[in-house]
């Protein structure tokens, strides 16, 4: 389970990196561009959950995922994150901010880092980067997004 929170962290990390570096532009007004690959799609004979999938990329939705598993669309109007899985198992969904850090901390101390506190700070230095966070957790993601960003 321990390398799984691992391995999904890191994909979010990247994820998140991706969505800050589309050159500053407006998020909600970014036309997805897709394929004219299938026009007019026979969705007689296709799953229900690909036809789901199919709508909601041609609503010009972000979608990220793959159908055969689970996939997700953010809706800015209502600033709400729709997910649809086949599966519980298909979904990891991080609301305790607890999980999240203790994540990151096992990403850093797996990679070597080291932390210090100072006063009401605490200092991760991964690598050849420091961060300052509130916490160990928070230090430590700070550390791991500063690796994500200078790579």
């Amino acid at each position: 389970m321990k390398a799984n929170r691992s391995a999904f962290f890191k994909r979010a990390l990247v994820s998140l990196w991706m969505l800050n570096t589309d050159g500053g532009a407006d998020r909600e007004q970014v036309k997805v561009e897709h394929p004219p690959a299938d026009l007019h799609p026979d969705v007689e004979s296709m799953d229900a959950f690909d036809v789901l999938h199919l709508i909601c990329k041609n609503d010009d939705f972000a979608v990220a995922g793959d159908p055969k598993r689970a996939f997700a669309h953010f809706d800015a109007a209502t600033g709400v994150l729709h997910v649809y899985a086949r599966s519980d198992q298909a979904v990891e969904i991080f609301t305790d901010t607890t999980m999240l850090m203790l994540t990151a901390l096992e990403c850093t101390l797996k990679d070597g880092a080291s932390f210090s506190s100072a006063g009401r700070e605490a200092v991760c230095v991964l690598e050849d980067i420091t961060a300052r966070g509130r916490t160990y957790g928070e230090a430590a993601l700070r550390a791991l997004a500063k690796r994500q960003f200078s790579a």
